[in-house]
């Protein structure tokens, strides 16, 4: 193995140690092998069916998490393989692979649950893990040891016990997995029940998203592999303060990724079933600067099938339905969009750092919220909208952002020219910058925002009312707002002659 180390005691005590408490547990209550059986039935049939190289990704990147480095997913007509550097196996990490729910991961990891492991018998009933610290496997002449204590044990639960080997016998006869373990903490070897690779393997390799590397700092360098298809994907990231610069092959993108804590309440940690543990959650909002006409999605880590306005990807730990398709209603969620709010709040200054247009910002915010695309887009618009009227969110002419109430708005429908001559006159004073107009949405973001707070744009009466101010009509400035009065003569209508000098 890379950076090999003796075998494990620590790691082969604990095999032992939690396989006699499994039998034990069996030979005392053996309703337990048709349960655990039953439970990696689901978890092969179900939503964890086919999401093998998502699940085995997101324990490699936790692996990492002491460190940065590199991960590689291979698929060839033989096996399933995931390597990764950093943290070798513990004990700890054994309790977790041996039971479905039980997660020594801390807040800030991926996974939680040794459900996604499971996930691994919709490929293969023998899967093997490689490690210096301590290397085991699992098969169905592992889990025999049961009919020991259980003799009338039907189907078998293949991951509740595993067996210690030496991961030579592997590495001799496989020279995918000798490969990958001259330089892996640990390599995860799958080999195929099928005589051929499951379909869906190798469209996960070639629609995997780039952007998990967003919301894995620790990783580094992604490889994936279909030595069958011919193709290999490495994606890197780059990082420095909340930019992230994704590279694969000739192509690169350049996203800004911001992240808050949300502490959860105890209403909310008492809705979040098997999320309960935490106390705290982080979410996370990327986006490219300049913005996408796509709708945004939530991510848990992985996209899911539910669609925002907001732009970008909205990752957090979502609870997510059984199919882990879709975010359930609930508090523990509430309390994720709330605090997912105000960070895009508190992202906006930021935001704009990364651009020259000021006002394209407004374009990556959530919507109006009249057609929501799902309950929690509903939600998180409302949410947002709502903090909008509280905080500095729409931008002005000289540059700075400023309360809705206190902003304000030029009338509708002028036209560049007029803008501009009325800028070349005016003081900018709390007048909001004119870039709104270069895109719709824009302009319909900040009429929400100050109807929100009883406001409409000014009239066209106010707006030059405000370029007159102190105005010497004789001056160059004068003669510029006498070229503005022509070009709104057909827009003002009899408002204007009310405006002294037009």
């Amino acid at each position: 193995m890379g950076a090999r180390a003796p075998q494990g005691v620590e790691v082969a005590e604990a095999i032992r140690e939690q396989t006699d408490a499994v039998l034990a547990a069996y030979a005392a209550d053996p309703h337990l092998v048709e349960e655990h059986a039953g439970q990696e039935r689901e978890a092969r049939t179900g939503g964890y069916g086919r999401r093998q190289i998502f699940e085995l990704v997101q324990n490699g990147a936790d692996q990492l998490e002491a460190g940065s480095g590199r991960l590689q997913v291979v698929v060839t007509e033989r096996a399933l393989y995931c390597a990764n550097q950093g943290k070798p196996f513990s004990a700890k990490g054994i309790e977790s692979i041996l039971h479905a729910y039980l997660s020594r991961k801390d807040d800030e990891q991926i996974g939680r649950f040794g459900l996604g492991f499971k996930s691994v018998l919709g490929v293969t009933s023998r899967p093997a893990v490689l490690c210096g610290a301590g290397s085991f496997r699992f098969g169905f002449d592992v889990a025999e040891r049961i009919r020991e204590v259980a003799p009338d044990a039907g189907d078998l639960p293949l991951l509740r016990i595993a067996s210690s080997f030496d991961p030579d016998e592997v590495t001799a006869a496989d020279p995918v997995a000798a490969e990958l373990a001259k330089w892996a903490a640990t390599v995860v070897v799958l080999p195929f029940d099928e005589a051929e690779a499951p379909a869906w393997l190798g469209s996960g390799i070639s629609d995997f998203p780039a952007a998990f590397l967003l919301f894995t700092e620790h990783v580094d360098s992604l490889v994936l592999e279909d030595r069958e298809a011919g193709l290999r994907r490495e994606i890197s990231a780059e990082r420095e303060g909340e930019g992230v610069l994704l590279r694969e092959g000739d192509e690169e993108e350049f996203w800004l990724v911001f992240d808050a804590a949300v502490e959860l309440d105890a209403t909310a940690r008492q809705r979040a079933g098997k999320l309960a543990e935490r106390e705290r959650a982080s979410v996370v909002w990327a986006v490219t600067p300049r913005g996408s006409r796509e709708l945004g999605r939530f991510w848990s880590y992985f996209p899911t099938d539910d669609e925002t306005t907001l732009r970008g990807v909205l990752n957090a730990p979502w609870q997510l339905s059984e199919d882990r398709r879709r975010l359930v209603e609930g508090a523990y969620n509430e309390a994720l969009l709330e605090g997912a709010a105000e960070l895009i709040l508190d992202s906006l200054d930021l935001l704009r750092e990364h651009e020259e247009d000021k006002t394209r910002y407004l374009e990556l915010l959530p919507a109006r919220g009249r057609e929501p695309r799902c309950w929690a887009d509903g939600l998180l618009t409302e949410r947002t909208n709502e903090l909008v009227r509280f905080r500095p969110s729409v931008p002005l002419l000289d540059g700075d952002l400023e309360l809705p109430q206190a902003a304000r708005l030029h009338p509708p429908d002028l036209s560049e020219e007029a803008l501009a001559l009325w800028q070349s006159v005016a003081a900018p004073g709390q007048w909001i910058d004119h870039g709104i107009e270069r895109q719709k949405d824009r302009r319909a973001r900040v009429e929400r925002y100050l109807s929100d707070t009883g406001k409409d744009a000014a009239s066209l009466q106010e707006w030059m009312g405000a370029a007159l101010e102190g105005l010497d009509p004789t001056s160059a400035s004068g003669i510029a707002l006498a070229r503005l009065s022509g070009s709104l003569a057909g827009v003002g209508g009899e408002a204007l002659r009310e405006v002294p000098f037009v």
